[in-house]
């Protein structure tokens, strides 16, 4: 699969190795300033724990949509309150 390939479309058949290596791929795209492709890569990882929803609101933010940033970081706290 391409680094930026279509992931949602694909989630419900990824292996857990599928998802890891979607995750890696999605924080090379964050350390090389491409927002759009780590969004479409960490998008297609289903039911993401809150922790890494919230590093996803930090993605959204970086790439100038704070409301988005906002109501991802605000769900993954109510799903995960502990965690914060």
């Amino acid at each position: 699969f391409p680094p930026c390939g279509q992931a949602g479309v694909r989630a419900a058949m990824l292996s857990l190795g599928d998802l890891v290596r979607d995750w890696h791929r999605g924080a090379q795209a964050v350390a090389r300033g491409d927002w759009g492709c780590a969004l479409r890569l960490f998008s297609g990882i289903p039911e993401p724990p809150a922790r890494m929803s919230f590093n996803v609101g930090c993605v959204h933010l970086l790439a100038g949509d704070p409301e988005a940033a906002l109501q991802v970081s605000q769900g993954a706290a109510s799903r995960a309150p502990q965690d914060w």
